[in-house]
Protein backbone atom coordinates (compact mmCIF):
# COMPACT_ATOMS: atom_id res chain seq x y z
CA UNK A 1 0.00 0.00 0.00
CA UNK A 2 2.81 2.39 0.90
CA UNK A 3 4.63 1.81 -2.40
CA UNK A 4 1.45 2.36 -4.39
CA UNK A 5 0.85 5.74 -2.77
CA UNK A 6 4.45 6.81 -3.30
CA UNK A 7 4.38 5.79 -6.94
CA UNK A 8 1.08 7.57 -7.43
CA UNK A 9 2.54 10.80 -6.06
CA UNK A 10 5.71 10.45 -8.12
CA UNK A 11 7.95 9.97 -5.09
CA UNK A 12 10.93 7.65 -4.99
CA UNK A 13 14.12 7.15 -3.03
CA UNK A 14 15.89 9.50 -5.46
CA UNK A 15 13.46 12.36 -4.71
CA UNK A 16 13.23 11.77 -0.96
CA UNK A 17 14.12 14.60 1.41
CA UNK A 18 17.60 14.55 2.89
CA UNK A 19 17.42 16.69 6.04
CA UNK A 20 21.06 16.21 7.10
CA UNK A 21 22.32 17.22 3.66
CA UNK A 22 19.95 20.20 3.68
CA UNK A 23 21.18 21.26 7.12
CA UNK A 24 24.83 21.17 6.03
CA UNK A 25 24.05 23.04 2.80
CA UNK A 26 22.18 25.70 4.75
CA UNK A 27 24.99 26.07 7.29
CA UNK A 28 27.57 26.37 4.51
CA UNK A 29 25.54 28.99 2.65
CA UNK A 30 24.97 31.02 5.81
CA UNK A 31 28.64 30.87 6.79
CA UNK A 32 29.89 31.86 3.35
CA UNK A 33 27.41 34.75 3.17
CA UNK A 34 28.49 36.04 6.57
CA UNK A 35 32.22 35.69 5.92
CA UNK A 36 32.93 39.15 4.47
CA UNK A 37 30.96 41.17 7.06
CA UNK A 38 32.64 39.19 9.85
CA UNK A 39 36.06 39.82 8.32
CA UNK A 40 35.19 43.52 8.11
CA UNK A 41 34.28 43.49 11.79
CA UNK A 42 37.55 41.80 12.72
CA UNK A 43 39.84 43.88 10.51
CA UNK A 44 38.47 47.40 11.02
CA UNK A 45 39.40 49.56 14.02
CA UNK A 46 36.98 49.42 16.96
CA UNK A 47 35.64 52.93 16.36
CA UNK A 48 34.74 52.06 12.74
CA UNK A 49 33.32 48.54 13.11
CA UNK A 50 29.67 49.47 12.53
CA UNK A 51 30.57 51.52 9.45
CA UNK A 52 32.85 48.82 8.09
CA UNK A 53 30.26 46.07 8.48
CA UNK A 54 27.50 48.25 7.04
CA UNK A 55 29.57 49.27 4.03
CA UNK A 56 30.66 45.69 3.40
CA UNK A 57 27.07 44.46 3.59
CA UNK A 58 25.88 47.16 1.16
CA UNK A 59 28.71 46.41 -1.29
CA UNK A 60 28.15 42.63 -1.14
CA UNK A 61 24.31 42.69 -1.23
CA UNK A 62 24.09 42.84 -5.06
CA UNK A 63 26.07 39.61 -5.18
CA UNK A 64 23.69 38.00 -2.68
CA UNK A 65 20.72 39.15 -4.75
CA UNK A 66 22.20 37.92 -8.02
CA UNK A 67 23.01 34.52 -6.54
CA UNK A 68 19.44 34.21 -5.28
CA UNK A 69 18.14 35.12 -8.72
CA UNK A 70 20.48 32.67 -10.47
CA UNK A 71 19.45 29.87 -8.16
CA UNK A 72 15.78 30.58 -8.91
CA UNK A 73 15.01 31.08 -5.23
CA UNK A 74 11.37 31.80 -4.57
CA UNK A 75 10.59 35.30 -3.34
CA UNK A 76 8.79 35.88 -0.08
CA UNK A 77 5.44 37.27 -1.11
CA UNK A 78 2.85 36.49 1.56
CA UNK A 79 -0.38 34.56 1.27
CA UNK A 80 -1.37 35.68 -2.23
CA UNK A 81 1.39 33.61 -3.87
CA UNK A 82 0.50 30.16 -5.05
Amino acid sequence: MKHDALGELGLSEATAARPIQAAFASATAFSSGALLPVLAAVLTPVAWVSWGVSLTSVVVSPFWASSARLSAARRLCGQHCV
